[in-house]
């Protein structure tokens, strides 16, 4: 290797460090500048309202809604329940609710009355055991989000409808809305199945509602 091969190699590195040395030198003073500027970077910021079910356990809830009573047709429902929750999952309930059959197609097309006014007359009252199978949220607007749950449940109890008193089983699905710590939105509905003999032969009769409500927590 010949003396000026050594003085190129020697050369080459001496501005390649030089090179580097700028660089880092470079960097520092911007990055000194951006400290200097005070410069922030501009993050908009959500506000979500999320309400919490409140510590106590008793819900009391008033309803209104609509029940096909088997061979009646469709007639308003309304009534009150009582839950108390066991644990976050589970909660049992007790509803009573009252309607009113409507008169059968027979009985609009032949002019005459199976049952009285008083046997028209039906009322339920049913404890079931629910399970929040699904909690949630739902998005009202970009700025609220509702704590909401699904949950599903199954009862027995007694129908009281056309001068008779019936063991029924009931069972359904449920969806509630947190609209506060102590106020909630309910939509439920449900089956209530029971055996009667309204026309001179045993029939399991099926009622299905649907209804909604305001519950508020204790």
């Amino acid at each position: 290797m010949t003396t000026m091969q050594l003085t190129n190699g020697s050369l080459g590195l001496a501005l390649a460090f030089s090179a580097l040395t700028l660089a880092v030198g470079a960097m520092r003073t911007q990055a000194a500048g951006f400290e200097s500027s005070g410069v922030e970077p501009n993050i908009t910021r959500q506000t979500v309202v999320e309400p919490n079910i409140d510590q106590e356990n008793i819900e009391i809830t008033t309803y209104f809604g609509a029940m096909n009573i088997d061979d009646f047709g469709v007639n308003p429902i309304y009534g009150v329940r009582g839950a108390y929750h066991l644990t976050p999952a589970f909660f049992i309930e007790f509803s009573y609710g009252v309607s009113q059959a409507d008169k059968t197609s027979f009985e609009t097309l032949q002019g005459v009355d199976i049952l009285t006014p008083e046997q028209r007359d039906y009322q339920h009252i049913l404890g079931h055991f629910n399970w929040n199978f699904m909690p949630g949220e739902t998005f009202v607007t970009e700025q609220i989000t509702l704590t909401s749950q699904l949950y599903a449940n199954v009862g027995l109890g007694s129908i009281d409808f056309a001068g008779q008193t019936e063991s029924a089983m009931s069972f359904g699905l449920g969806y509630r809305a947190l609209i506060n710590d102590w106020l909630a939105l309910r939509l439920d509905f449900r089956d209530h199945v029971f055996a009667a003999d309204l026309f001179g032969e045993q029939k399991r009769q099926h009622n299905f509602e649907a209804s909604s409500g305001f519950s508020v927590f204790f």
